[in-house]
């Protein structure tokens, strides 16, 4: 008799050598992976420093001064297009603002694309055109335990053209009804995960991104993968760029990437992103009423009496007579000018609204001003600023677009909602949400959509391509099976159970369960 396997290890106990192996063999793989992610960022410092040459800076923002050459030679050449033009209206919410805007960046992306497939005898580059889709249509490989890192690197080395190609497809009306569009535009693949991206994998991913990104706690000192600060939390609960060094730079302006595709894929990124992040991207001037409202002490110890008729001349009596240097033209530190020469420029009763204008933009953006730079550019190589600007979208407007909304209203909940089934069944469920926290509300809004925010109210739940997709609830199915969902078509489906009880407790059961992976036996 030959023993088998199964005896040797049940009367002598599993192999130490083969255990070992096993263990050596997962350190190996963790090795590898952590030392494919440092190469993966081997050449970030250099491409941010091509950036960073050939731009400068203009009072609150960097400006991109990159060659389009190539496209602006060959943007000369027209091609016949058949489009139905859009009649233009006054557009009274953001999401039709956001509609218009991504019709007119498809179009430009669109003569751009086919002014570079276009030869010079009329036909078609089709290698360029196989080249083009094969790069658009890879996903983004990220790793859950390396996720911001392993996703900015990414996203910044895709170009342009691959990014928006998904938007450049509107421009293209035999392409809506394929599957082809399906491939296009933003998809995202965890890896080690066999879920496909059709819409559901990415809202998760921007979700786990945002976590990631402003998780206070640090890494484990035997970590191998050293966290990525980018941005602190501000007086006012909200983030914004930290102060960091050259590399950590490049970073940022790949953030401004994300962000932007966040906008035009309607796909929100929950970050919490301060306002000022938002006007600045909009070109919006910051005033003395923002400082007002974020800092309040400083506003009224330091801005509001200078406002004050004869404030300035009053406060220069003050300083002399406390033997300090005159008010001059520089920051509240002392450290930075706000304008040339203006150490030596005192303020006055004739320049003191400039001064306050000056002082509180810097207040609130002096330290930071390179990185929120960095994270415009980033965002404006995307969203091209005068298409933004043309828009008439407001900052709070902005930043629920791309942030998304986490107020949750029930009622508006139930009314936009798609049912089929007992209306029973269907009324506790919303009964049950009406019992709930906001973050228990939010994590069933993420079981079900993949996003724990809404874009732009209830009516902005769209796929991929634009279309409506509703919150659906569907009653079917066993009924001791727990509720399950289907974030690519926004469906959650409920078993039919008899009462209330059940399904409050299958309810919770899923609440407390559910993972980021779905993983519910």
């Amino acid at each position: 008799v030959i023993p088998c396997k199964w005896l040797v290890e049940r009367y002598f106990g599993p192999d130490p050598i083969v255990a070992q192996k096993a263990s050596l063999s997962r350190v190996s793989r963790d090795l590898k992976q952590s030392e494919r992610g440092r190469s993966e960022l081997a050449e970030a410092p250099q491409r941010a420093n091509e950036f960073f040459a050939n731009m400068e800076i203009s009072s609150l923002w960097w400006r991109v001064r990159a060659v389009r050459g190539t496209h602006q030679l060959l943007r000369r050449l027209q091609l016949p297009m058949n489009v139905t033009e859009t009649p233009s209206s006054c557009w009274d919410t953001a999401q039709d603002q956001l509609d218009e805007m991504l019709l007119q960046l498809a179009a430009r992306r669109g003569e751009d694309l086919k002014a570079l497939l276009q030869e010079e005898d009329g036909s078609v580059n089709e290698q360029c055109l196989i080249q083009i889709f094969d790069s658009a249509t890879a996903a983004i490989s990220v790793r859950r335990n390396d996720m911001v890192r392993s996703a900015l690197t990414q996203i910044a080395e895709r170009s342009v053209e691959d990014l928006l190609l998904g938007i450049t497809a509107l421009h293209f009306p035999l392409l809506q009804e394929t599957e082809l569009t399906s491939m296009l535009g933003l998809r995202v693949q965890f890896m080690g995960e066999d879920a496909v991206d059709m819409g559901g994998v990415r809202k998760e991913f921007m979700d786990c991104f945002a976590e990631a990104l402003t998780r206070e706690e640090g890494t484990s000192p035997l970590s191998l993968i050293e966290r990525l600060c980018l941005l602190s939390l501000g007086a006012d609960s909200t983030w914004r760029p930290l102060p960091c060094d050259e590399d950590e730079r490049g970073y940022l302006w790949a953030l401004g990437r994300l962000l932007a595709l966040a906008f035009v894929y309607r796909c929100p990124c929950p970050l919490q992103l301060s306002l000022l992040v938002f006007k600045c991207i909009l070109g919006v001037p910051l005033r003395p009423g923002d400082v007002r409202q974020l800092d309040p002490d400083f506003w009224t110890h330091r801005v509001k009496p200078i406002l004050q008729p004869g404030g300035a001349e009053e406060r220069q009596r003050q300083l002399s007579s406390w033997g300090m240097d005159q008010l001059t033209f520089t920051s509240a530190d002392g450290s930075r000018e706000l304008k040339p020469d203006g150490a030596t420029l005192p303020v006055t009763e004739q320049n003191k609204e400039e001064y306050a204008q000056l002082l509180c933009e810097d207040f609130l953006i002096g330290p930071i001003r390179p990185e929120i730079g960095c994270l415009i550019m980033g965002f404006h190589e995307l969203v091209p600023e005068d298409l933004l600007s043309a828009s008439n979208l407001d900052a709070e407007q902005l930043r629920m677009l791309i942030c998304g909304s986490n107020e949750l209203d029930v009622d508006e909940w139930e009314q936009y909602a798609v049912t089929e089934g007992p209306p029973q069944v269907i009324g506790w469920f919303f009964d049950w949400l009406r019992k709930q926290s906001a973050v228990a509300r939010s994590k069933m809004l993420a079981f079900v959509t993949g996003s724990s925010v809404l874009p732009c109210g209830w009516q902005g739940l769209r796929d991929p391509q634009g279309r409506f997709l509703p919150f659906r609830v569907q009653v079917e199915g066993n009924a001791t099976a727990l509720p399950s969902a289907h974030t690519c078509t926004n469906l959650l489906v409920l078993p039919p159970v008899l009462e209330r009880w059940e399904l409050e407790s299958r309810l919770a059961k899923v609440l407390e369960f559910a993972g980021r992976e779905m993983l519910l036996a």
